[in-house]
């Protein structure tokens, strides 16, 4: 039965009565088995792989699975970044690797402890740190009330911001 969800990805209990010859409930009761020994998800009148690889991995994991890459992303990122500027860094690890090789002056928001904490000894830039609840296991802070505003300054998506008093 793995190898035909292996090769079809999910498989619905007809589906299993149809290959294998065997009633509903014997097709319900090998679900059962599949999905205790955690060789496949229970689906809507059948069962799917799981999806392992679209698991979000832990932020330390994270950091190590195409590290190279990402110090090159970040080192071409960095072209973006003008000094005093100001931006908003989110708590991907490929904004780490970019901040590990900042040199610029900029007013930097985060809700990532990994980047306030790369950017505490950078003399040249101000940090401002979200609070928040934290996830421990991705490392940052995210607010329990969405709020897009902050001192001034307004959250733009996709890792950017800009002050609106100057």
């Amino acid at each position: 039965m793995l190898d035909n969800l292996q090769k079809a990805r999910s498989l619905s209990v007809a589906d299993i009565c149809r290959l294998y010859g065997v009633s509903r409930d014997t097709a319900r009761r090998d679900i059962v088995k599949l999905t205790e020994q955690g060789a496949a998800i229970r689906t809507h009148g059948g069962i799917a792989l799981p999806d392992i690889k679209n698991q979000i991995l832990a932020y330390r994991e994270r950091l190590q699975a195409y590290s190279e890459e990402k110090i090159q992303i970040g080192a071409k990122a960095l072209s973006l970044i003008k000094d005093n500027g100001c931006y908003f860094f989110n708590a991907s690890t490929t904004i780490s690797c970019m901040v590990r090789q900042m040199k610029v002056s900029a007013n930097i928001f985060t809700q990532s402890l990994d980047v306030a904490e790369l950017l505490s000894g950078d003399a040249q830039s101000s940090v401002h740190l979200f609070g928040g609840t934290f996830h421990q296991r991705n490392r940052f802070s995210f607010p329990s009330t969405a709020s897009n505003k902050s001192n001034g300054y307004t959250l733009m998506p996709l890792s950017w911001c800009c002050r609106t008093n100057r």
